[in-house]
């Protein structure tokens, strides 16, 4: 009733144990808070596969600005990063179940047939997959926690 016990972890071995009036469980979409406090999370997939990676671009499209592509056989996302850098995200054709093994030569094809012909990356790195989700917890408390960001809801 009147706090929180919770265990640490400081640095790789050690353990600590403490208590804290409240806890807010902010620890992403596989959030252990969520899964001790047995607090629901439901809702599903988008059937469509994507990947991400951060890269600089030369395209038609300023690289100081969002743009969203849209292309019969996928979104393609382009967002600044410092450095002229971009995050790059392209839908894997949303129809196909099974996706396409991941390469930046991969990426290149795709932004070439999305973007314009012309459209080529540098310093590519961090490449990804990822699957879009919609899912929200039943309730954002028990007690003195509080779930919070990504353990709480995922709408992209």
């Amino acid at each position: 009733e009147n706090g929180v016990e919770v265990m640490l972890k400081q640095g790789e071995r050690s353990i600590v144990p403490d208590t804290y009036a409240y806890v807010i469980g902010c620890d992403g979409s596989r959030s252990t808070c969520r899964h001790l406090l047995e607090i629901p999370f439901p809702g599903s997939e988008y059937p469509s596969h994507w990947m991400v990676f951060d890269a600089k671009i030369d395209s038609p499209h300023d690289p100081q600005e969002m743009h969203l592509i849209l292309h019969e056989e996928g979104l393609v996302g382009l967002f600044p990063l410092p450095a002229n850098r971009m995050r790059i995200i392209c839908e894997l054709k949303p129809k196909e179940t099974d996706p396409p093994p991941l390469s930046f030569d991969l990426a290149k094809e795709i932004l070439k047939k999305r973007i314009s012909k012309e459209t080529t990356i540098q310093e590519p790195c961090d490449l990804s997959p990822f699957i879009i989700h919609h899912r929200q917890v039943t309730h954002y408390r028990k007690g003195r926690v509080f779930l919070a960001g990504d353990a709480a809801h995922i709408h992209s």
